[in-house]
């Protein structure tokens, strides 16, 4: 099977140049993607590894209430992300990008929410940007103040040291985010909020 989903090309190969089409939703359904490795590392059982894998084949595109939200808020979030880095960061460039598979992992894929160009580097990296229900209405930088408890200790981001927010290295965003950045063989990406 691997024969077929091995791109010719060494190293990253772009093939669906948008997302959510039909070519994007066939591709992600023959492979792990980038969104579900934390939860395909965390499996402890061969049970667990199956059902994942029944899930994966059979299952549905889940459309939860959370996710529908995300969706509807997120062009109003990258255009932030836009507004902000550009007033910041002279001649930095986002773009957006379909999905992306590695033939040195075929079985993988990535889709990031774009890509960008940090001119003063030189280098590119990996944008993803996350609208989460559970802090409709509360400013990211605040969450530690309205969010409490569980929500607080599930939620993606956490103060270091020097009070920054930082996200989880265990949470699955950062899962996600590494696969996307290796996918893409970049070094470097932004998790927006």
């Amino acid at each position: 099977m691997l024969d077929n989903i091995t791109p010719a090309e060494s190293g990253p190969v772009l093939i669906t140049s948008s997302q959510g089409n039909t070519t994007s939703h066939r591709e992600r359904w023959v492979r792990v993607t980038a969104s579900t490795t934390k939860i395909l590392f965390a499996c402890a059982s061969q049970e667990g590894f199956t059902n994942l894998v029944n899930q994966q084949l059979r299952g549905k595109p889940v459309q939860t209430v959370a996710l529908l939200y995300g969706c509807d808020i997120y062009i109003m979030a990258q255009e932030a992300f836009h507004s902000v880095i550009e007033k910041e960061i002279a001649g930095f460039q986002v773009a957006e990008t379909g999905m992306w598979i590695n033939r040195q992992y075929p079985g993988i894929g990535a889709s990031p929410d774009g890509l960008l160009f940090y001119p003063v580097s030189n280098t590119k990296g990996v944008l993803e940007i996350k609208c989460p229900m559970s802090i409709k209405n509360i400013d990211p930088k605040k969450v530690d103040k309205f969010l409490t408890g569980k929500k607080l200790a599930s939620f993606c981001l956490k103060r270091d040291r020097s009070n920054i927010q930082k996200l989880k290295t265990n949470h699955p965003y950062y899962f996600q985010m590494q696969i996307q950045m290796s996918m893409c063989e970049m070094q470097w990406g932004y998790f927006v909020v």
